[in-house]
């Protein structure tokens, strides 16, 4: 396993955990802070894999097993941030009145 591999995996389970954490209510650390942090990192992490991998000016004709991958989880992640983060914000704020 390479070590960009190894990282983003690393990555991804902390991602894992954390929403785990918080979604199940554990608020022993500020998980929400730590999250939104993890969640840049990790965005930044995977775009800049994504544009060294696949940029046009190379000619990788290889679609490896951590390529087939890291694509699918970008759409879950995406999916996850953009879609189970905002509905959790949509029912908090319904919630508090």
């Amino acid at each position: 396993m390479k070590k960009h591999e190894l990282v983003y995996y690393i990555l991804t389970y902390l991602l894992y955990c954390l929403y785990f954490f918080l979604y199940v209510g554990f608020e022993l650390f500020n998980i929400p802070e730590y999250l939104e942090m993890l969640n840049i990192i990790t965005r930044l992490y995977v775009s800049l894999i994504l544009i060294i991998k696949f940029n046009p000016f190379t000619s990788n004709d290889k679609f490896s097993k951590f390529d087939r991958d890291i694509v699918f989880k970008s759409g879950l992640f995406l999916l996850a941030t953009i879609g189970l983060t905002g509905f959790r914000d949509i029912y908090h704020h319904f919630s508090k009145r």
